[in-house]
């Protein structure tokens, strides 16, 4: 069996990639060609790296559309740095009597001999590069000279260059300039709406994804993520930031799981002052002490994000797009499956107002039934809702 191993950081994985490692197969008829994203690689650290999970997920949809292609998580598995020599030994255990061939684009062959372990690579590979741009061949060859003579087996190609960077598509993100000439259709659409590469906290999403796994169950660990899923689809569908409203929808229940005391110990080190009422809500704590976890543990400073947090739970009168986005949101995501869920969720895309109205309303008649107090956010809500609806039919 014949494999190539294509590794990288993929942020994100672009249709330069793809040809390069078809134009590998095309010549050595491989059985298939791994890709395997980086957990965290060792030679660079983009400032606006995208989540693990979701530089995975756009592999998988590139490898979606190629039988060869086969995604493999073995190095976000594994955690912490990755190293290609480590990630072939266990490929090798895995694989028995596999003929192996690593591909790399032309910068990463020029600078292979400070890999790590770069010798061991060196006897159970082939190595295997292209130019990424022009004037490089040259160069590859001088480089091929030199690791032939340390026993290297190396197969450089001479194809169309496509002078494109995961940065360049980054940038283009960030400028609000159309990536989609340099991306698979699929991950084009997935960028968009996950808000990937478009704001200040992009670089921060693994962190804040390895905060939720410490403070939250696996359960409300995947509420929160069906959360961010649905910000991002109702913040495009409205016209709000997408960035924003997926790290608000992601954190929305970060402290949600911490016990009771620890939550009024937060506010009360934050001089928050609580209404008589919601001093007997419990339910409703996690959202007040969320927005001050945000701030002072981790460092968002943006107030309608923290806002947005904040009253995810109680909703609240002049509630900007983006509190409702989030409000919503949580109501209707995904994993939600109460009576009318569906129809709220609906309504969410097609009049933001509406569902919030007809959300609120709903809390209240719960409240009413089960003989819990009434909020006076919520009721403060409800009235403003309803006044703009009559204001503006």
């Amino acid at each position: 069996m014949k494999i190539a191993v294509f590794g990288g950081t993929f942020n994100p994985i672009h249709l330069g990639h793809i040809h390069l490692a078809l134009a590998f197969h095309k010549k050595l008829h491989f059985d298939k060609v791994l890709l395997i994203p980086a957990n965290s690689p060792p030679h660079k650290q983009a400032p606006d790296l995208a989540s693990a999970a979701d530089r995975l997920e756009m592999c998988r949809l590139v490898a979606a559309d190629n039988p060869v292609f086969e995604v493999d998580d073995i190095e976000i598995r594994s955690g912490g740095v990755s190293y290609t020599a480590d990630t072939l030994a266990k490929l090798r255990e895995q694989y028995p009597g596999a003929a192996w061939y690593l591909i790399m684009g032309s910068d990463m062959f020029l600078t292979f001999e400070r890999w790590r372990r770069y010798r061991e690579i060196l006897e159970h590979c082939v190595l295997c590069s292209a130019a990424r741009e022009n004037g490089v061949f040259e160069k590859l060859c001088e480089q091929r000279r030199r690791l032939q003579e340390q026993g290297a087996d190396v197969c450089l190609l001479q194809i169309d260059v496509m002078e494109m960077s995961s940065t360049f598509i980054r940038d283009c993100v960030m400028n609000k300039a159309e990536p989609s000439a340099y991306l698979n259709k699929d991950v084009a659409a997935y960028i968009a709406a996950h808000g990937l590469y478009q704001g200040a906290y992009t670089g921060r999403i693994d962190a804040f994804l390895q905060v939720l796994r410490q403070n939250l169950s696996e359960k409300r660990f995947q509420h929160s993520r069906c959360v961010a899923q649905l910000a991002v689809e109702l913040a495009r569908r409205h016209g709000a930031d997408t960035h924003r409203a997926y790290i608000a929808g992601l954190l929305h229940d970060v402290v949600k799981d911490l016990p009771s005391d620890a939550l009024l110990q937060m506010l009360a080190q934050s001089a928050i002052i609580l209404d008589k009422f919601i001093e007997k809500a419990p339910p409703v704590w996690h959202a007040f002490a969320g927005g001050v976890y945000l701030e002072r543990v981790l460092g968002i400073h943006d107030e309608e994000m923290i806002q947005a947090v904040r009253y995810h739970t109680t909703a609240r009168a002049r509630m900007s797009r983006l509190e409702k986005i989030v409000y919503l949101a949580d109501a209707a995501s995904a994993d939600r499956r109460y009576p009318g869920v569906e129809e709220l969720r609906a309504q969410s895309f097609a009049d933001l107002d509406g569902a919030m109205l007809a959300s609120v309303s709903f809390l209240l008649c719960d409240m009413v039934s089960k003989q819990k107090y009434m909020l006076q956010d919520t009721v403060e809500a409800y009235n403003w809702l309803l006044m703009n609806r009559e204001d503006n039919p």
